[in-house]
């Protein structure tokens, strides 16, 4: 089998980081990982095996506004900064798709300019697969390691199955 390529595109934040590390660790004994984050997190990346690409403007700060202003309920500032940070790397996310032709892209539901990269993908008709990464685990419970560790085996095993087949243009499969 051929070495493939995937994408992960992670939110600048360590409660966005942390668990996208063990997928990471997983999917890159098996192929090519390449994530992009804020270079403030490579370390923490290259750990699991995967390739760092750092987002080409800092995003770590802009990302930590959106979060208090979704926690404080100002709506109209935290629109400003997702059009900000979606202005500063959807760009180069653009290119690097182009460019690197992934066979899977897996990003954070709530990273907005996966979303964009996602719409723009379809209407350029690039032949990869997009996998949301969203752990939906209810805020008032708090998850064991094993329910952890099965949702993330589940999203590893989807991941792989996808990489066993040809490409289908523009699918979208939502991992809960």
């Amino acid at each position: 089998m051929e070495n493939k390529k995937i994408f992960v595109l992670i939110p600048p934040a360590v409660g966005h980081v942390n668990p996208t590390c063990g997928l990471m660790s997983e999917l890159a004994k098996k192929c090519t990982v390449i994530a992009f984050c804020d270079s403030e997190f490579e370390s923490c990346i290259r750990k699991t095996g995967a390739l760092f690409t750092p987002y080409s403007s800092p995003t770590r700060q802009l990302f930590a506004q959106i979060l208090k202003c979704i926690e404080k309920k100002r709506r109209e500032e935290m629109l400003r900064h997702c059009i900000e940070l979606t202005h500063r790397t959807l760009p180069q996310l653009l290119i690097e798709c182009v460019s690197r032709s992934p066979d899977i892209i897996v990003y954070d539901n709530f990273f907005i300019p996966a979303k964009y990269l996602v719409k723009i993908l379809a209407k350029l008709d690039m032949a990869v697969k997009m996998i949301m990464f969203s752990p939906n685990i209810p805020v008032t419970s708090v998850p064991n390691k094993s329910t952890l560790l099965d949702k993330g085996r589940k999203l590893v095993n989807r991941v792989c199955c996808l990489l066993n087949y040809k490409k289908i243009r523009n699918k979208k499969i939502y991992v809960y």
